[in-house]
């Protein structure tokens, strides 16, 4: 009877544990999924893994999850992780081999690996997805931004070194206006 007691007390240990990480895999505001030595998917995962992509249940292989997302990841992913069990390369060469961006429809995402270390020897990687769609567009618009930026700058610089006496404002602004149009900006300065 007190083997009996004293194993329902650790179920329920291990019940409030497996509560308690779950919490946390719910929490983080990354991909977290944890991939066996030769590809499986363990099913514990964050769960933005099954808001970003969708879930999955039973065996299921990575490169087989990842090619409904995107499948040239896929393909890169497979070709690097055969060079791992190939053992061709140092570790930490094959796993900055692996493709480092996954697209899934129009988001963008930022995948890097872990190693999970099983006593001593490696025992599969930790796959962590950020998406960084937010981060390209604001770097994209800000690039943009600068370009337009510049070319204000020049078209000024080009018209106030044009002026010439009896020149009008709007000659001068013409100039300038012409410079802006040849960049293919023309379209933001509709005033006259």
């Amino acid at each position: 009877l007190l083997v009996v007691a004293r194993i329902g007390q650790l179920v329920r240990r291990l019940q409030e544990r497996n509560r308690a990480v779950r919490l946390v895999l719910d929490t983080v505001d990354q991909g977290l999924l944890r991939v066996s030595s030769d590809g499986w998917l363990a099913e514990e995962r964050s769960a933005r893994i099954d808001a970003w992509f969708g879930g999955f249940s039973g065996r299921t292989r990575f490169v087989d999850y990842a090619a409904r997302i995107d499948p040239n990841f896929a393909r890169w992913f497979q070709l690097g992780l055969q060079a791992i069990l190939d053992d061709v390369l140092p570790l930490e060469l094959a796993l900055a081999q692996l493709p480092a961006r996954l697209r899934a429809g129009d988001r963008h995402y930022q995948v890097t690996y872990l190693t999970v270390n099983g006593g001593d020897q490696q025992d599969g990687l930790l796959v962590v997805i950020n998406d960084v769609t937010e981060q390209l567009q604001l770097a994209q618009q800000e690039a943009e931004q600068r370009e337009l930026y510049g070319v204000v700058r020049h078209a000024n610089e080009l018209a106030a070194a044009s002026v010439r006496a009896g020149m009008t404002g709007r000659d001068a602004d013409a100039i300038a206006r012409r410079y802006i149009e040849e960049r293919g900006h023309g379209e933001r300065f509709g005033h006259s």
